[in-house]
């Protein structure tokens, strides 16, 4: 899947239900059901995550959206380096949104921060949309 490919899978997360979360080794698996009814399975390579996840109830629906963007142009960076806002409010705000996560990481290694919001937080550093993997699931596959 290419990188447009991704970006419209993004596009179309609107009022998705999540119905597995699962982190291990470096990677996020997700299944989760978008608001058209279709079934799709997501994988994540990252290092760097924050989450009020703490675990999946089938009685609940966890409805989210995802977006992912460009650090660089939400932080500022010195010889290579994402650096927190200088000002008070903006530090407050680069925290809540999830942009903390790349402060002190390299330019070169990491360019993207992936969320996932609605009745959970999920946040991630990304290298760039080759870490996402979407996979269409049937019915059948994903247990719901």
């Amino acid at each position: 899947m290419d990188v447009d490919e991704k970006t419209h899978m993004i596009s179309m997360s609107a009022e998705s239900r999540l119905k597995r979360f699962q982190y291990h080794s470096g990677k996020i698996l997700l299944n989760f059901v978008n608001g058209e009814g279709e079934h799709y399975g997501v994988s994540v390579e990252t290092e760097c995550l924050q989450t009020t996840l703490k675990e999946i109830r089938d009685d609940v629906n966890y409805v989210f959206s995802i977006s992912a963007v460009k650090l660089e142009d939400f932080l500022l960076a010195e010889n290579g380096v994402y650096m927190p806002p200088r000002d008070f409010i903006g530090l407050m705000r680069s925290v809540r949104d999830g942009f903390s996560l790349a402060f002190g990481l390299r330019q070169s290694k990491y360019s993207m921060l992936l969320s996932l919001e609605g009745d959970f937080v999920l946040h991630c550093i990304i290298k760039d949309m080759s870490a996402v993997n979407f996979e269409r699931l049937d019915f059948a596959a994903t247990g719901c």
